[in-house]
């Protein structure tokens, strides 16, 4: 199944997910879409963001995320590109760069973004760094102690958004 994706209005990608290797997740997803979600930017993980789906699913086609950056490596030659499912918090995560840290959890390998790689890699970073001044959590304030800018990345500052998180929408294509 071909997904399209939105960042606040604008296409991202397109991924594929795997419908032989991960059935339950494929159908869940077609049952839901469009769905409507906001972005989370991996912020000690790296180059990743993820999304809020609407639905809870097993694990199908599940490996350790250190893996999956490791088996893309071996054949693509980078981990930009895989998209996974984390069924503990309903989450889809897609790595659009190659900046990911290596870490032993579960995840459900779903599938690959198949067009658009380049503008998810300018769309995601960029896509806002902090939420409005009234919410409690703040993207300078997450970061603080922790070897990461307390500043959004310049690009994200000229962009002339305003705070929030950016909303994304995924229509099967």
């Amino acid at each position: 199944m071909r997904v399209r994706l939105k960042v606040d209005g604008e296409e991202a990608c397109q991924f594929e997910v795997w419908e032989d290797k991960v059935p339950n997740i494929a159908a869940l997803f077609r049952e839901k879409l469009p769905v409507k979600s906001t972005l989370q930017h991996g912020k000690l993980i790296g180059d990743m963001v993820f999304f809020v789906t609407p639905f809870i699913a097993p694990w199908e086609n599940m490996y350790l995320t250190q893996d999956v950056g490791r088996m893309r490596r071996e054949a693509t030659g980078h981990s930009a590109g895989a998209v996974c499912f984390y069924g503990p918090r309903q989450q889809l995560c897609v790595v659009y760069g190659d900046d990911t840290a290596e870490e032993p959890l579960k995840i459900s390998y779903i599938g690959e973004i198949v067009e658009g790689h380049l503008k998810m890699k300018l769309v995601a970073p960029n896509a806002g760094c902090s939420r409005a001044p009234s919410s409690r959590w703040n993207w300078p304030d997450a970061c603080a102690g922790r070897g990461m800018s307390r500043r959004p990345r310049p690009a994200a500052r000229a962009t002339g958004r305003p705070a929030g998180r950016p909303v994304c929408v995924f229509r099967r294509t």
